[in-house]
């Protein structure tokens, strides 16, 4: 069965990934951080794009999807389309946490600033793989 931990793990990513997703896109308004002088440089940059698709896009589907199938496991369901929800869920979790290492590195090395609600995401999927691959939790 999935650790019921990342639900809420994945609920403050999901809205960290929304006030990202509301600042630029309906408010169209600068994103303040505390902790670095331009979050904007980051949330705008070159690299907060894939094929085309804003990454805080990418945040809401991913930790929507983990939230609702983390929900419909505790809710009896095993299944879906025949797979295992624990191996989507695993696979998902995963592949987030790769892809966060990588846009760690990006803001570290790259863009040389930070996004605090980047970094809450980043640390989100840091954990939701952490709970998912021990199983004391």
């Amino acid at each position: 069965m999935i650790n019921i931990w990342i639900l809420p793990f994945s609920l403050v990513g999901l809205l960290a990934s929304w006030y990202i997703y509301h600042k630029k896109h309906h408010k169209k308004e600068k994103i303040v951080c505390y902790i670095s002088a331009d979050c904007d440089k980051v949330v705008h940059s070159q690299y907060s794009r894939i094929l085309g698709i804003d990454l805080e896009i990418l945040g809401l589907i991913y930790y929507l999807v983990l939230s609702l199938l983390v929900a419909a496991n505790y809710l009896g369901s095993l299944t879906l389309f025949g797979f295992m929800i624990f191996n989507i869920v695993f696979v998902l979790s995963a592949a987030a946490f790769v892809f966060s290492l990588f846009l760690l590195y990006v803001q570290i090395f790259v863009i040389r600033d930070w996004c605090e609600y980047c970094l809450i995401s980043v640390a989100m999927s840091i954990v939701i793989f952490l709970i998912e691959i021990m199983p004391i939790f």
